[in-house]
């Protein structure tokens, strides 16, 4: 192998181990949390509006009542 064939070898070498540490260190700030409250991603973006936790709530009331009027009754023996 010739020394200009090392070279190359050597700088693509680094160049790949380069590129491999960028996509980690992007792929860590995307993921990262974000500490800014408006942000879409931002700390809050778990909440819901009042009108969503009565929506949910509700249905939450409707599936518990369609459980209940589904269960096998029990026979007296």
């Amino acid at each position: 192998m010739s020394g200009l064939q090392e070279i190359a070898l050597v700088l693509l070498g680094v160049l790949v181990i380069v590129a491999i540490g960028v996509a980690i260190a992007r792929d860590a700030r995307r993921r990262a949390p974000v500490d800014d409250p408006s942000h879409p991603d931002g700390p809050d973006r778990h909440r819901r509006s009042a009108h969503q936790r009565r929506r949910d709530r509700a249905r939450a009331k409707a599936a518990r009542r369609a459980r209940r009027a589904n269960r096998r009754r029990r026979t007296a023996r």
